[in-house]
């Protein structure tokens, strides 16, 4: 999954006497973390529910998201009491909403199909019979804890509302798909307790492991998921995520319950700018107003609005084009370049880095080319350090492509330590290329400092299957324990490229010079049809300069590549394992199931 981190840094808050204004043609109201108000506050509850409930028509408010932990403890009534009365604020016919379960919420905090549905509190509170009464409300999953509600904005843009339970279980996953197959054409925010997560400088965004299991089972396939919205972690984030037809996927993460009192009722307002094209998040608490309002003094605590770039932000989007045409497979994303044909595609920068929550040290970067083939940072099993001490995300970038920066690599092959980055079960097959060509490119620089014993065979791109394996799967000629497909770093500081073809085992072999250090150069293996020598032939470039060594006189058609075999960028494997790190740069690598021309290289 990529992102492009939309926080910046804190700056001043706000106890003026109102909001700062902003101007949009219509707004969602979104209620995080509740909990502390339904246990010690209640009266900052109701005062946002409330202020929804007398400025819905002057805000232009036509749905309201409640984002779970409605109470701090299931188990006392008089939390639920409290909650169920600023809810029912908004039950006058005017102010829609949708609400799901957090963890305390639940007695069963596990999968939502392995509850005792008659032991959760949440139903004696919120029964389907209650959200009946709602004419937007459309139904719940067959565990109650999943439910969707579809609405219309002003402007007659008509949205869907899916609440995901903080756990859904495979069957609920199921049943949201088939949601969003019946309404495939409608807009959707998806609203959950738990997605993203926030680092310790409480601003970059983190992704939880719940949070890649929604955007693998759900987001990414879905091109009507344009936003989605999550509490639970403490502070607030965003990130940019991108669907398989390349379109962009804002995620939001907000909750203010570590704050004063709880958060002291601030809330948060999506805003939507059809003049201006973009989004409008303002945070804000309508508690503070009341108190300004009724001429309460406020205390060195009271913030009437959150002006910081974290929870006040403005997000480019033109509505017109972002929700029409949604997922027609014709539009399927081939990658920034939009090149026909492309099988993978990874930039490997800060704006395209998302870092998973389960290991603060784990990156992930998201293949743009529509085809699902996500990398994911590894560490060799040699590591006596952690994975920060084995790469640098640099802003070194070779000023061609599409990526604004790179990955630096700082393996050792002496003790076989270092990160490297893998596909789970790369979609890539034979069939992909064979009778048809491919190209391969990758921009790479190898540092100042460069040793041939501490770098030498370092792979930049490796299919990790050994050509023993390959050849067995494939019912090929071919043997060893080399990786089937490999471009790696030689001792002598060369591009090495080899790989099985589908010709009598032939191997592709191309050979570049010595490429020195501190120098970016982009490499392009090319295999395509001699009509002269009437076979497909494999032939090196780098920088748009043909290398002498390259493997013509025989026969090699297309790649060996064995569908659900991982991909590796920045190491090679022998016989099966991953072997040799890399040390060097690497800003972007490209896989297309055709030969390109020049004019189409990343370079054009």
């Amino acid at each position: 999954m990529a992102a492009a981190y939309l926080t910046g840094c804190n700056s001043s808050t706000s106890s003026g006497g109102s909001p700062t204004p902003s101007k949009v043609d219509f707004k969602f109201a979104v209620l995080p973390d509740t909990q502390k108000y339904s246990e010690n506050s209640p009266e900052r509850f109701d005062a946002q529910t409330q202020w929804i409930a007398d400025n819905w028509a002057q805000e232009n408010i036509p749905f309201t998201f409640h984002l779970g932990d409605i109470v701090e403890d299931r188990r006392i009534d008089s939390e639920w009491v409290a909650a169920d009365h600023a809810m029912s604020l908004l039950e006058g016919g005017n102010t829609p909403y949708s609400i799901l379960c957090g963890n305390h919420d639940l007695l069963n905090q596990g999968a939502d199909d392995g509850r005792n549905l008659a032991e959760e509190p949440f139903f004696d509170w919120f029964p389907e019979s209650r959200m009946q009464q709602d004419p937007t409300y459309m139904g719940r999953c067959p565990t109650g804890f999943n439910s969707y509600h579809i609405f219309e904005a002003s402007n007659g843009q008509k949205f869907l509302s899916l609440a995901m339970d903080w756990r859904p279980s495979e069957s609920s996953i199921a049943w949201a798909q088939s949601i969003l197959d019946q309404h495939s054409d409608i807009p959707t925010i998806l609203s959950t307790h738990q997605l993203i997560n926030i680092a310790g400088d409480g601003e970059s965004p983190l992704v939880t492991n719940q949070g890649v299991e929604f955007f693998t089972d759900l987001i990414y396939n879905n091109d009507q998921i344009f936003l989605t919205l999550n509490g639970h972690h403490h502070g607030a984030s965003s990130l940019v995520a991108y669907n398989k037809y390349g379109r962009e996927v804002l995620m939001v993460v907000v909750d203010y319950q570590s704050m004063f009192w709880g958060g002291n009722g601030l809330m948060r307002t999506v805003g939507f700018d059809y003049t201006n094209k973009k989004m409008v998040m303002r945070s804000f608490s309508p508690y503070v107003m009341e108190k300004i309002a009724a001429g309460i003094p406020l205390n060195s605590q009271d913030e009437l609005d959150l002006t910081d770039t974290i929870n006040h932000f403005d997000f480019p989007m033109d509505f017109d084009f972002r929700f029409n045409d949604l997922n027609n497979e014709d539009n399927i994303n081939a990658g920034p370049a939009g090149v026909a044909g492309t099988r993978a595609h990874w930039l490997l920068d800060k704006e395209r880095m998302i870092v998973r929550e389960s290991d603060k040290n784990q990156l992930l970067f998201q293949d743009l080319s529509g085809q699902g083939n996500h990398l994911a940072m590894k560490g060799f099993e040699n590591n006596m350090l952690g994975n920060t001490s084995y790469f640098d995300m640099s802003s070194d970038s070779p000023g061609l492509g599409y990526a604004n920066g790179s990955m630096l690599f700082l393996g050792d092959k002496r003790d076989m330590v270092g990160v490297y980055l893998e596909t789970s079960g790369i979609t890539l097959s034979d069939s992909d290329f064979k009778g048809e060509g491919f190209t391969i490119e990758a921009f790479i620089k190898l540092p100042n400092g460069w040793d041939y014993d501490q770098g030498g065979w370092g792979g930049i791109l490796c299919h990790q299957i050994s050509r023993s394996q390959a050849a067995k799967e494939l019912d090929l000629a071919g043997s060893g324990g080399d990786p089937s497909i490999v471009l790696a770093t030689s001792t002598l500081r060369e591009l090495q490229f080899e790989a099985l073809s589908h010709d009598s085992g032939n191997v592709h072999r191309s050979w570049s010079w010595d490429l020195g250090v501190d120098s970016w150069h982009h490499v392009a293996v090319v295999n395509r049809r001699d009509e002269s020598k009437g076979h497909m032939i494999t032939e090196m470039f780098v920088d748009g300069a043909l290398t002498m060594r390259n493997e013509t006189d025989k026969s090699l058609d297309g790649l060996a590549a064995v569908n659900g075999f991982n991909w590796t960028i920045g190491a090679s494997s022998w016989d099966g394992k991953v072997d040799n790190p890399l040390i060097g740069y690497v800003s972007e690598v490209r896989i297309v199931d055709r030969p390109l021309d020049e004019s189409e290289w990343l370079t054009a």
